[in-house]
């Protein structure tokens, strides 16, 4: 609160504060300032607890919501991998075939009958 008062400039206010309201009452209100920053923290404690509780009152509901839903993934993950095992080949590797481009080479050219055979 003070940083920016120098050590010059603090004597010179209470000097001026001695002079205006004389030495019966600077002891008096000195005290009444002391109680009013006492009273003003208290009230900025109570605000910011009270801040804090509502924070965290209004942070609950989503911590809740969060922890279903990672546990819901969590079983999504689970099924996924079931699905994905039941569903791979178990049994011996595939033969590669021809592609659907060489399957009609492979297949025997048919000959038109010729007369010779028909007799």
């Amino acid at each position: 609160m003070f940083e920016s008062i120098s050590f010059a400039e603090l004597i010179t206010i209470l000097l001026v504060a001695l002079v205006v309201f004389g030495p019966q009452r600077l002891p008096e209100l000195a005290r009444k300032a002391g109680r009013w920053a006492r009273e003003i923290r208290k009230t900025a404690d109570e605000f910011r607890r009270g801040l804090d509780q509502e924070v965290r009152d209004l942070k609950q509901p989503f911590t809740e919501v969060k922890a279903d839903l990672d546990k819901a993934r969590d079983d999504l993950k689970a099924a996924g991998d079931d699905v994905k095992k039941s569903v791979e080949w178990i049994g011996p590797p595939p033969q590669v075939g021809p592609s659907p481009g060489e399957a009609p080479a492979d297949k025997p050219v048919d000959q038109p009958p010729t007369p010779e055979a028909s007799e």
